[in-house]
């Protein structure tokens, strides 16, 4: 188990191992899904790993991790594998209320009897499911342009930014996040940013987080004044030609309704889906 705890470390969003090594191409369907899954766990190791403080302790098919942050999704324990051994999901499962946080439980596929119970047990009983979608290196991106609009690679100093913009786009209260906007999360080895000007001014941001061959995109945000004028892809399809010209394989991306319209567009398709377990709202 890592237990990390650094004063003023930062972070970012969205739930990378370092060194490791880019993926041989995929067999089929399973083995994308696979991929994918060990991706994201390698990616969100990263994410929580330049947080102050994190808890992040695999296991052989499931990973307890804890950002300490107040979103239930970034608190929980994660199955990675297909058919994550229930006796690892039980123990790690019972560690997560001595962490007093909002927590899930995530499995693989549309969940069990026997992962419900679980849940259920904890007091987890509402139950949702999103997709886990990727994108192959060589798929061709719709290659949109916007007449006068500059995407430039920034780095932490432009964290602030990246707050700004999150914050007027979604509308979230912005001392819940903020320690997901951190500048150091933005100057990890594995992170590109890119920021999108018009007239010189930020009006969209991606953040990219490489781990396990492969690239997942954060922050996918536009101001609300540009909102579906395409600069929140421009940003992103960026964010991708500059991912696979380093020899990053895929990206990933767990949809959600913010994001869905956008990842489509760039051609993501579904190869895995994710069933969460929660505690009711209110």
């Amino acid at each position: 188990m890592r237990t990390v705890l650094k004063t003023g470390v930062s972070v970012a969003a969205g739930l990378v191992l370092l060194g490791q090594t880019a993926l041989a191409a995929p067999a089929g369907p399973a083995d994308l899904a696979d991929a994918a899954n060990q991706s994201w766990l390698r990616v969100t190791q990263q994410l929580i790993s330049a947080l102050p403080r994190s808890v992040d302790q695999p296991g052989k098919d499931s990973a307890l991790l804890v950002s300490f942050q107040p979103q239930a999704r970034m608190n929980g324990v994660f199955g990675i594998a297909r058919d994550p051994d229930l006796g690892e999901l039980a123990r790690l499962t019972a560690r997560m209320p001595g962490y007093q946080l909002p927590w899930v439980l995530r499995v693989r596929g549309t969940g069990t009897p026997q992962t419900k119970a679980l849940a259920s047990g904890y007091g987890l009983t509402e139950q949702s499911t999103r997709d886990l979608a990727v994108l192959k290196a060589g798929t061709p991106l719709p290659g949109i342009a916007i007449p006068g609009a500059v995407v430039r690679k920034v780095d932490g100093r432009s964290a602030g930014t990246f707050l700004d913009i999150a914050v007027k786009a979604t509308g979230v209260d912005r001392d819940s996040v903020r320690d997901l906007f951190r500048p150091e999360l933005f100057d990890l080895p594995g992170a590109s940013a890119y920021v999108v000007e018009r007239d010189g001014r930020p009006v969209a941001t991606a953040l990219g987080l490489r781990g396990g061959g492969m690239v997942a995109p954060y922050y996918l945000f536009a101001l609300p004044e540009v909102a579906g004028q395409g600069y929140a892809q421009l940003a992103a399809e960026r964010l991708l030609k500059d991912s696979f010209a380093t020899g990053v394989k895929a990206a990933l991306i767990g949809t959600e309704p913010t994001n869905e319209a956008l990842a489509r567009t760039l051609g993501f398709r579904t190869v895995d889906t994710w069933t969460t377990y929660s505690a009711p709202r209110g």
